[in-house]
């Protein structure tokens, strides 16, 4: 069956780039294309509500004026006086305001005429005969709708609605009246008593003039008052029924209705925007960046695709090359392999080739002194006869009736060793490591009457320094088997320090003394083949080289009062013994 081709370098690169590189960017700039498309929606439609604020401010100093007016003919003495003295006959009232007040009327009206003002004055005297009325140019106040509503708001003064205005010439022509919105003042006397009241109407169409913006045919203005709308720039098109003034924004058959307050004139003004239109605007400011980013991605791919095709000519001598080399040549050479990035490779590859049967040896070597170092490993597993002398002893001790606390003890004592014993790393902690001679001290001292001594040295070294497992077990344990005399006490100190880079750790006692003859084979390390005395030795140096390197040593003193043994080394962290580097250099490392 013939073997399915795989892809190329260069198809599987420009697949990986369309589906980690484009793929994602085109989802990125959709989503950004989108985001983009909101925020100019958003910034379209503030600039629309902002319009509309601007609109609202204008009217605003258009009421402003308006009020002032009224209120400096509020405070006319003249007008006042007609409204308020009842002694006036209705001659005399005639002959006030034809002289009197008609001026100072048609000056406010002079002033107001931007906003095409009329100015009426109401009266509340019942005295004045209806013949009389049309002479003093006043108007009774109660068939007017928008005067009534001013009434329920329970002011003085305020906008009541749009109404007629009564023109200063004459109130007999009906084409005299014009739609007007409405400013009341009430003139109060005594105790709040209304003995009057002035109206100001202005044209709808002037006073709302700055909503009246030409050469945008799509915006259009309504103004409410009261739930009513008393003005709107399209007169063919109503608001629907289920807009709601109380919302500032809300989207009706496709139209984007934006409303904004006027509190001092009890309005709300409301502008109508074509939300399909908006939209687009917006939609044609995020697709921008859309496209200029597909079309990035376009060129990116382009250009990843020409180079690709540029190296693959190159790789293709290189898999050649490679092939040849698996197949088991390994005296082939690359002709010709060029400077550029791939040609180094090459050229790296050749020297590679040239090491592979040094290495190959140097592998072959380094197996076979790793087995031996295992081998020296675990040939000091837990001494055996420490282990049967220890059941035996708690045996004993059972028999011969000893506390079943010292027995409980003992036994504890014997399985955390076990436990030591049957980890598999190679690296301890020194406070791990000094607590398990503590506890090899204390189960030997239950078996030789407490005649052994431990002590400590270890403040200057960190509690978390990384050491050898079964480095002090072993030298306490040859102390003890070889050094201890029948009915004397056993000191050992274990002492620890550093001294620039290296640590120093001391195994001392002052127990018998070793031989001259054995301690000389012990420094050459010559394997000595039946004596115990120097098999747990001679493993501890073993593993010290092997996990420490050339730079780790021991050094054996025995003198008749003090026997000591020194270990050195450059401390190294677990990583590193895994690693198999120490200080730069490439390091064989049994993980025993």
């Amino acid at each position: 069956m013939e073997k399915k081709r795989s892809l190329s370098l260069m198809q599987k690169m420009t697949l990986w780039f369309i589906l980690i590189i484009l793929l994602p960017s085109c989802v990125l700039s959709v989503v950004l294309c989108r985001a983009l498309t909101d925020r100019a929606y958003d910034i379209l439609v503030e600039d629309h509500y902002a319009v509309l604020g601007i609109a609202r401010e204008s009217i605003s100093r258009s009421a402003a004026s308006v009020e002032s007016m009224v209120e400096m003919l509020s405070l006319n003495a003249e007008l006042n006086k007609l409204l308020t003295d009842s002694k006036q006959t209705p001659y005399q009232r005639v002959v006030k305001i034809l002289f009197d007040v008609g001026d100072t009327v048609a000056q406010a009206q002079l002033m107001l005429s931007g906003l095409d003002a009329r100015v009426t004055l109401f009266s509340e005297d019942e005295r004045i005969p209806e013949t009389y009325w049309n002479f003093l140019r006043l108007k009774r106040l109660d068939s007017l709708p928008q005067y009534e509503r001013f009434l329920l708001a329970g002011e003085t003064r305020g906008w009541g609605g749009i109404g007629p205005v009564y023109p200063t010439e004459t109130v007999l022509r009906p084409a005299g009246n014009p739609q007007m919105l409405c400013y009341y003042q009430k003139l109060l006397a005594g105790f709040g008593e209304c003995v009057g009241v002035i109206q100001c109407g202005v044209s709808p169409q002037k006073i709302f003039s700055s909503l009246q913006i030409e050469g945008n045919a799509d915006v259009h203005y309504y103004v409410f008052q009261g739930g009513e709308v008393i003005y709107q720039s399209d007169a063919e098109q109503a608001l629907p029924e289920e807009y709601r003034p109380e919302e500032s924004r809300q989207i009706i058959r496709r139209q984007l209705y934006l409303s904004r307050p006027l509190e001092s004139m009890g309005l709300s003004l409301v502008m109508r925007l074509d939300y399909g239109q908006l939209h687009s605007q917006a939609l044609a400011s995020g697709l921008v960046p859309f496209l200029t980013a597909i079309g990035s991605g376009v060129l990116l791919l382009v250009a990843t695709c020409t180079f690709l095709w540029s190296i693959q000519k190159r790789l293709d001598q290189a898999v050649d090359f490679a092939r040849r080399a698996k197949e088991g040549s390994m005296e082939i050479a690359f002709p010709n392999p060029g400077g550029d990035e791939v040609g180094q490779l090459i050229d790296a590859f050749n020297a590679l080739l040239s090491r592979l049967q040094e290495n190959s040896r140097r592998m072959i070597e380094h197996e076979r002194n790793e087995k031996y170092a295992m081998r020296l490993a675990l040939q000091y597993q837990m001494n055996p006869h420490f282990l049967f002398n220890s059941l035996n002893w708690i045996q004993m001790s059972t028999e011969l009736g000893v506390e079943r606390e010292q027995i409980s003890e003992a036994i504890l004592l014997l399985g955390k060793l076990l436990r030591n014993n049957l980890q598999g790393s190679a690296m301890t902690t020194l406070d791990e490591e000094a607590r398990c001679a503590q506890d090899y001290v204390r189960l030997m001292n239950m078996r030789k009457q407490d005649l052994v001594g431990l002590d400590l040295q270890l403040n200057e070294l960190p509690e978390n320094l990384p050491v050898m497992r079964f480095l002090f077990q072993p030298l306490c344990e040859n102390a003890i088997q070889h050094g201890m005399e029948t009915g004397r006490p056993l000191h050992i100190r274990i002492r620890g320090w550093q001294a620039g880079a290296q640590v120093h750790l001391v195994v001392e006692n002052d127990g018998a003394m070793i031989p001259p003859d054995k301690l000389a084979m012990l420094r050459l390390q010559t394997p000595p083949e039946m004596d115990e005395h120097g098999i747990g030795l001679r493993n501890l140096s073993a593993r010290l080289r092997l996990l420490y390197g050339a730079d780790a040593a021991m050094e054996i003193t025995s003198t008749p009062e003090i026997t000591s043994i020194e270990t050195t080394f450059l401390p190294r962290t677990p990583e590193e013994i895994q690693a198999g580097t120490a200080n730069g250099k490439d390091e064989t490392v049994c993980g025993c």
